[in-house]
């Protein structure tokens, strides 16, 4: 096509703004387009199992809510709004080698802050097995899903 002129994107990825720039040719014109926010990492944990009854919690932090889903190999225990409070998910016989996958979503309600963290707690194990996650969103009403996934091992 002869003295047609295409129409050109070009895009560059600054990672100190964490902005995604393009420039459309013909207008010669920057527009900023916002960086995907950055997902949590999902976290997996392997956690020696030796006690009588294995317990969860869970906690949504940073004065944010949400919603916790609770699996094991699978199959949903329970989906509760808020966190989850000394869970009895089973014995050491019955959990070892199953794989517990924890799911909360978080909602952004707190005007001072857009920061969120959830944090797990396992107990009646050889070991506490503790630990958490931590996320920002851009703005108020934002949500996040974070992922933990436990393996019970002897």
């Amino acid at each position: 096509m002869s003295g047609a002129r295409q129409n050109c994107k070009t895009s560059a990825y600054n990672s100190t703004e964490a902005r995604l720039y393009t420039l459309d040719d013909p207008s010669g014109k920057w527009a900023t387009i916002p960086a995907m926010p950055q997902l949590p990492q999902d976290l997996r944990q392997d956690c020696r199992v030796a006690g009588p009854e294995i317990r969860l919690t869970v906690t949504i932090g940073d004065g944010q809510t949400g919603v916790v889903s609770v699996y094991m190999d699978g199959t949903l225990i329970t989906r509760v709004a808020g966190g989850v409070g000394q869970l009895l998910l089973g014995t050491s016989s019955t959990l070892a080698g199953r794989v517990l996958h924890v799911r909360t979503l978080v909602t952004d309600v707190m005007s001072l802050t857009n920061r969120m963290s959830v944090s797990y707690v396992l107990s009646g194990l050889s070991a506490p097995c503790v630990t958490g996650h931590t996320g920002d969103v851009d703005n108020d009403g934002d949500q996040l899903t974070f992922k933990a996934y436990f393996h019970f091992v002897h």
